[in-house]
């Protein structure tokens, strides 16, 4: 059986970016959704110019997706 290193890992990762490009396959995806309360009290926690940061990017976005 072969063991996993970081090594294998990266070399397996960069092949399936090789075949991804060649569109011999379709890479996997996974979201995580956290509870908004997490998020929320996670931003509470930032200082107010990160805070005003994170509101300014999420206004951009909000405006870019309307575009849509």
């Amino acid at each position: 059986m072969e063991s996993h290193t970081v090594f294998n890992d990266l070399m397996e990762a960069l092949h399936e970016v090789e075949e991804y490009q060649k569109g011999n396959i379709v890479l996997k995806t996974h979201t995580v959704t956290l509870p908004e309360h997490d998020i929320s009290l996670k931003y509470d926690k930032l200082p107010y110019d990160d805070k005003r940061a994170i509101t300014v990017i999420i206004d951009k976005m909000l405006i870019a997706n309307a575009r849509v």
